[in-house]
């Protein structure tokens, strides 16, 4: 019994048991195969670094320039015109800070409602606008509208329209009229001198512009300055010898006399 116990218990064992497996053999891996996974990695490592040595080292100056030509720009700094006094200092030509308002006409068209917000407060028809932007679209600087005043600027900056700036500028001015244009003259709307002294003394009026550089954004907004800047040197006075007084008093008698007379013109001399 005891034997027939231990047959069928080792014959339970042997039913339920998993036979053993045979072993796996792993292979070798052949040397060839090591060396050109490690010439295929040097090679590339070795590329790598060829091409960063080109990047930072042999073309480092080109990249710098041309990087610079997309972020950094040259904004000029105007000089005002110098004024034109007569012999007591009174203004007969001056030069007050306006804003001229610039564009870049691509980055505009991109957002039809800020050109059709810019449209009205430049009293303009949107389609207008946009037809003008349209016609200049290759180009990258193209005026709006010169010469506003810095409180309507600022407010039509205000709206932050994309590729929309202002550039400082300067617009003469005349009190005496013309009670002394024909011996003032006038300026052209950049500021040179056309007639008269503003003219004949132009050198000595017109101011030298300054520079200063700095860092733009994608959409061209200015977002830091760099240390690279020059100060614009403002141009100098025109005292003139005569009296604005006495050439009111001269202009007013000559004026009734032509107008009473129907005169081509004339002249006095105060000596």
């Amino acid at each position: 019994h005891e034997r027939g116990s231990n047959a069928r218990s080792g014959g339970g064992r042997g039913a339920g048991a998993i036979p053993n497996a045979a072993p796996h053999k792993v292979q070798p891996v052949a040397p060839w195969r090591r060396l050109l996974v490690l010439c295929l990695l040097c090679l590339g490592a070795t590329g790598v670094f060829a091409r960063a040595f080109q990047l930072q080292v042999l073309e480092n100056d080109f990249l710098t320039r041309e990087g610079s030509k997309r972020h950094v720009r040259t904004v000029t700094l105007e000089g005002g015109r110098g004024a034109i006094r007569d012999r007591r200092g009174e203004p007969l030509a001056l030069s007050a800070p306006v804003d001229s308002i610039w564009t870049v006409p691509k980055a505009l068209l991109a957002s039809a409602g800020h050109v059709e917000a810019i449209a009205r407060m430049l009293n303009l028809k949107p389609r207008d606008l946009t037809q003008f932007l349209k016609e200049r679209e290759n180009k990258q600087f193209v005026y709006l509208q010169r010469q506003m005043n810095p409180d309507e600027a600022k407010r039509l900056l205000a709206i932050k329209a994309p590729g929309v700036f202002a550039q400082r500028e300067y617009r003469r001015y005349y009190p005496a009229g013309e009670v002394a244009a024909q011996l003032v003259g006038f300026t052209n709307l950049d500021g040179r001198g056309q007639e008269g002294m503003e003219v004949a003394q132009n050198k000595l009026l017109t101011g030298q512009s300054g520079s200063r550089r700095v860092i733009r954004d994608a959409k061209g907004r200015i977002v830091e300055d760099t240390e690279d800047a020059k100060p614009a040197q403002p141009g100098q006075d025109l005292a003139l010898t005569i009296d604005l007084r006495l050439q009111y008093l001269a202009y007013r008698e000559l004026k009734n006399s032509v107008s009473k007379f129907n005169a081509k013109g004339g002249l006095i001399v105060v000596a």
